[in-house]
């Protein structure tokens, strides 16, 4: 699945390397600003923190899911996208703009309690000591039938980490609407089905965005549903539409993802959440060496975005 997103991803800091020049020879004005943003989870409030920098907030534009909302709006977990500006010192700065889309949101067809995973439309769903919830005390608390929301970083398998899961309905009732998002795989036209992970999805009774919309495997799409999982396991969509889940950026901007390792050709040719990246003879290991980068490895990229939107990295941190 994804998610592939993220969520990307899934998950990124883009920061100008000026930014981290000044701050390493401690040279310069602390008010120097730098423009970029940030891809990655929220760790506290009063600002907001992502990745380890804290954001101001005045006059922040902020959107969930698309539509207008406030900071009350956000919480701890949830993986978001922020641009703006970054002080000299590497760790503060100030939102512009913050984006919040959730990964998964669902029917839980089935709990495994002591491994902490769940079974959302055919997504499995990894739960931690660190996952965040809302509406709902803990793991415990959720039910077969439930409608959770589920933010947080994919791995290679398609599974989702969750960062983030909101309770938003005690059950499935229809008219309730769930959404799957991720990249289309054995698509069948004359069926007018295909795959997100493992989920089949049937879209021959869904509207396309924008209007003209071919559909083609790789294809990262959001599927909406008002109807559920029909009685063939398919999910019956209302709606499919295309989505851009790239991290962004020109060549030259300063690019930090957080997030698992999805494709691995070598430790110079792999992808962190759908976002390649490329390492050198220059670039720096922390906590880990060049060895240990593989397939559902956790890691924290930083370094800079060439011509082909490769992110050639500087530092490799292992979480």
């Amino acid at each position: 699945m994804k998610a592939f997103q993220v969520r990307l991803g899934q998950f990124a800091v883009l920061l100008l390397t000026a930014v981290i020049s000044i701050s390493c020879s401690g040279g310069g004005s602390s008010h120097t600003t730098a423009s970029g943003g940030v891809v990655g989870k929220i760790t506290g409030f009063g600002s907001v923190f992502v990745n380890g920098v804290e954001f101001d907030t005045t006059g922040t534009t902020i959107t969930k899911d698309g539509d207008a909302a406030a900071q009350d709006d956000l919480a701890i977990g949830m993986v978001v996208t922020v641009h703006g500006t970054f002080n000299a010192d590497g760790t503060t700065g100030s939102a512009s703009s913050i984006e919040y889309k959730d990964d998964l949101e669902g029917v839980i067809q089935d709990i495994n309690a002591p491994n902490l995973t769940l079974t959302v439309m055919s997504q499995k769903v990894v739960a931690d000591a660190a996952t965040r919830y809302e509406n709902v005390g803990d793991f415990s608390g959720l039910n077969v039938g439930n409608v959770i929301e589920v933010s947080g970083f994919v791995n290679a398998d398609g599974s989702i980490q969750a960062t983030f899961i909101e309770l938003k309905a005690p059950q499935h009732i229809s008219g309730t609407e769930i959404e799957l998002k991720g990249k289309i795989t054995s698509l069948d036209p004359l069926a007018m089905t295909f795959l997100i992970g493992d989920q089949k999805v049937d879209y021959s009774h869904a509207t396309l965005e924008p209007t003209g919309l071919v559909l083609a495997d790789g294809l990262y799409v959001e599927v909406k549903s008002t109807t559920g999982i029909d009685s063939a396991g398919a999910l019956t969509a209302s709606k499919v539409k295309a989505e851009d889940n790239s991290v962004g950026g020109s060549e030259g901007d300063e690019l930090k993802i957080e997030g698992y390792v999805t494709r691995y050709v070598s430790a110079t040719d792999f992808d962190i959440n759908g976002q390649p990246v490329a390492t050198t003879s220059l670039t720096t290991f922390k906590d880990g060496t060049a060895a240990m980068i593989g397939l559902n490895v956790l890691l924290e990229a930083e370094g800079t975005l060439d011509a082909d939107g490769v992110l050639i990295a500087r530092e490799i941190s292992f979480e």
